[in-house]
């Protein structure tokens, strides 16, 4: 007998640090589109940022491009920064309503920026893979994390169909 089989107490010797170059697809987590759209309303906007995060951290393990995470903390810290100013403005009056829309804006021009930098890069994947789905700009400007999970979605439910 091996000694795997005679021990079953030993420990897995499986290389756990290897890269993630096979099945590049399989490394994203299908995840109904319908909760993402349910867990933008529950979280009141905070989900976007942590499906962001994830999708861009498990993207940069299976891609050869990475992409910033630093992008992402910055949007957290505008958003924050943001509540910040609009509480302090409800008290105090109008000298921070400036500053507050300033960082409105630069908000979303970042959550833009990271959207779509999310979307090339899984376009790469798709194209990597041998799938044909498309993912359009203007429905990922629209509709951004629930749109990018439902072709992410497709392009599984196409390789199980293989």
């Amino acid at each position: 007998m091996s000694d795997a089989v005679s021990n079953p107490y030993t420990a897995p010797t499986a290389n756990l640090n290897a890269p993630l170059n096979s099945g590049k697809l399989k490394q994203l987590p299908r995840f109904s589109a319908w909760w993402v759209f349910l867990l933008n309303i529950v979280t009141l906007g905070i989900y976007p940022l942590w499906w962001l995060y994830s999708r861009a951290s498990t993207l940069n393990q299976i891609q050869s491009r990475p992409i910033a995470l630093e992008l992402v903390y910055v949007l957290v810290a505008v958003l924050l920064g943001s509540f910040a100013l609009g509480f302090v403005a409800g008290f105090s009056g109008e000298e921070y309503a400036v500053i507050e829309n300033s960082l409105s804006i630069a908000y979303w021009v970042l959550y833009l920026i990271t959207t779509f930098t999310i979307r090339n890069r899984l376009h790469d994947v798709f194209t990597e893979e041998g799938h044909h789905v498309r993912t359009g700009p203007i429905l990922t400007f629209f509709f951004s994390s629930i749109y990018l999970q439902y072709k992410i979605n497709e392009a599984i439910d196409t390789t199980s169909n293989r």
